[in-house]
């Protein structure tokens, strides 16, 4: 496995990001570990998708700033979730 490989997985991911290990082994002609094996990506299969694993600091601050408010309103006003329950 080289830099080549790297990129050409990177290129894979980018065209779509539902795609298996083994899809993307064929594909680049690697094995399926060695997909598993280039963390330069960054990225992790989380619901059968690769999404970005790292956020940048607006983000994060976004992801902080709309947790605090889905505590809020779990904590102090159960009507709004309520409409999320059923």
């Amino acid at each position: 496995m080289d830099e080549r490989h790297v990129e050409q997985v990177k290129s894979v991911l980018e065209c779509t990001y539902s795609i298996s290990c083994t899809a993307i082994a064929t594909e680049v002609r690697i094995s399926p570990a060695s997909v598993y094996l280039i963390n330069s990506l960054r990225k992790q299969k989380v619901c059968a998708k690769w999404i970005p694993h790292v956020l940048n600091d607006d983000q994060r601050a976004m992801h902080v700033l709309a947790t605090t408010h889905l505590q809020h309103w779990r904590n102090e006003d159960n009507a709004f979730l309520s409409h999320f329950n059923g």
